[in-house]
C-alpha cells in the first residue's frame, strides 16, 4: 500500500513538475518576447532621437540663416534710410535754389521792364523833341 501510494506521489509530483516546467517555458517565452519589444522600442526611441537631433540641426541652421538675412536686411534698411536723408537734403536744396531763381528771375523781369520804359520814354522824348 505504501509502495502504490508513493507512486501516486511520485505521479502527482512529475505532473507538478511538468505543470512547472510549461509554467517555466510560457514565462521564458513571455520574457524573450518582452526583451525583443524592449528592443525594438529602444531601436526606435534611437531612430526618433536621430530624428529629432536632425531636425533641431536643421532649425538651428534655419534660425542662424534667417538671423543673418535680418542682419543683412537691417544693414541695407540703415543704408537707403541714409540715401533716403540725402536725397530729402539734395531735393530741399533743389526746391530752395528753384525759389531763390524765380525771386531773381522776377526781379530782373521787373528790372528788363524798367529798362525797356526808360527806352521807350528817352526815345519818345527825343522823337518829339528832335520833330519841332
Amino acid at each position: 500500500f505504501e509502495l502504490q501510494s508513493a507512486r501516486a506521489d511520485a505521479d502527482g509530483l512529475r505532473f507538478e513538475l511538468q505543470s512547472a516546467r510549461a509554467d517555466a517555458d510560457g514565462l521564458r517565452f513571455e520574457l524573450q518576447s518582452a526583451r525583443a519589444d524592449a528592443e525594438a522600442r529602444a531601436a526606435e526611441a534611437a531612430v526618433l532621437r536621430s530624428e529629432a537631433d536632425g531636425h533641431r540641426a536643421s532649425g538651428e541652421a534655419f534660425r542662424a540663416e534667417a538671423e543673418g538675412r535680418a542682419t543683412g536686411l537691417s544693414l541695407r534698411i540703415q543704408e537707403l534710410e541714409g540715401q533716403s536723408a540725402h536725397a530729402e537734403e539734395r531735393v530741399l536744396r533743389a526746391y530752395q535754389k528753384i525759389k531763390s531763381d524765380e525771386k531773381i528771375r522776377e526781379k530782373t523781369r521787373k528790372a528788363l521792364a524798367m529798362v525797356l520804359q526808360i527806352l521807350e520814354e528817352r526815345s519818345g522824348g527825343d522823337g518829339g523833341s528832335g520833330g519841332s
